[in-house]
């Protein structure tokens, strides 16, 4: 897991996953709605946005804080596939997540029949 004071773990977080959308600093600060200077900024200071900021920038890259400072090596034994379900789900309200979890309950119990 990084830990949230590890300022440069990250930035280059950030910058790996823009680099894997082919984004520039441009089109995060658009997305997360943070100006393109203060981007840069963290970037040659190595300094991190602060948490308010990074939840707006992972939910730009489509991920969420939580999912974001965890490694791979934080969800031993699951898949990619059962990584991306947890990912949805922490980003549903907490509404649409008791009815997700009632669905696939229910959807379930017709494959034990």
């Amino acid at each position: 897991m990084i830990e949230i004071n590890n300022n440069e773990l990250i930035i280059e977080k950030i910058k790996q996953m823009c680099a894997e959308r082919n984004w520039s600093v441009y089109k995060l600060s658009l997305e997360a709605n943070v100006s393109s200077n203060t981007v840069y900024k963290w970037f040659k200071t190595k300094s991190s946005p602060t948490l308010h900021v990074l939840n707006a920038i992972c939910e730009a890259l489509g991920t969420t804080i939580i999912t974001f400072l965890l490694d791979d090596d934080d969800y031993p034994g699951l898949s990619n596939e059962q990584i991306k379900l947890l990912d949805i789900y922490g980003k549903l309200p907490e509404s649409a997540r008791k009815a997700q979890l009632e669905y696939l309950e229910n959807l379930l119990n017709t494959y034990k029949e």
